[in-house]
């Protein structure tokens, strides 16, 4: 985000985008390898889910702090630590998007 961008143009838009991903994509989650499981097993896999994504978030904020930790010149930018933590998120979504982009790709070879 430009230094002089205004607030309102992208940042708040996209928290406002935010929970949709997060409210859509753990309950589907939640529902596919539940449906995988055999009736005993399926409570298992819902709390498989929501461990795997507690730790996903702990795990990612720890990456990003360490980041602007790194970038931010002993807090003297402070923005361009923000960056940082920023970028690494960015780098982190599109890791995640191409699995499953190649998850999706080789059951599509199979079938």
């Amino acid at each position: 985000m430009p230094v002089g961008q205004i607030y309102w143009a992208q940042t708040f838009v996209g928290i406002l985008v935010l929970p949709w991903g997060m409210d859509s994509s753990f309950p589907a989650a939640t529902f596919i390898l539940s449906r995988a499981m055999p009736r005993q097993h399926q409570g298992l896999a819902a709390s498989l889910v929501t461990t795997f994504v507690n730790y996903s978030i702990s795990i990612g904020l720890g990456f990003a702090g360490t980041a602007e930790g790194q970038v931010n010149g002993q807090g003297k930018n402070v923005l361009q630590g923000y960056r940082g933590a920023f970028y690494m998120g960015v780098g982190l979504a599109g890791f995640g998007i191409e699995g499953v982009q190649e998850k999706i790709e080789s059951q599509e070879t199979v079938v």
